[in-house]
């Protein structure tokens, strides 16, 4: 079947796709390729998705648990207010619509920060 034409972001003119994916088929995790390409693990993602080779669904759950891969918290201003950016595609991967308005309520257990996300009431 041949794949629709789409456009070329950036990050994928950038780094060697076509070798990742293989590489990815030939037994490397996403950590290694993390490691391997300089790629974050999110875009490796993307890209394994987009080529429909993931293997293995519970390393998708490797960038959801934070335990891989850390991300800045931005401040805002100048107070010590952060700001976190979570990826559209995992929004859409734990069944959110990323074009609807989304609500997050903190939760605080065992010593970890839990962000609760639904879809805005009307």
């Amino acid at each position: 079947m041949k794949t629709p034409f789409r456009k070329k972001f950036p990050s994928e003119l950038k780094y060697p796709i076509k070798r990742i994916i293989q590489d990815y088929k030939n037994g490397l995790s996403l950590p290694q390729i993390h490691e391997k390409y300089g790629i974050s693990m999110s875009n490796a993602y993307q890209f394994l998705i987009g080529a429909n080779v993931m293997r293995n669904p519970s390393e998708a759950g490797l960038l959801m648990s934070g335990s891989v891969e850390w991300h800045k918290l931005t401040n805002i201003g100048k107070s010590k207010t952060r700001l976190i950016s979570i990826p559209s595609f995992l929004l859409r991967d734990c069944g959110f619509n990323p074009s609807k308005q989304l609500q997050g309520k903190w939760h605080l257990a065992n010593g970890c920060l839990i962000l609760e996300i639904r879809e805005k009431e009307e």
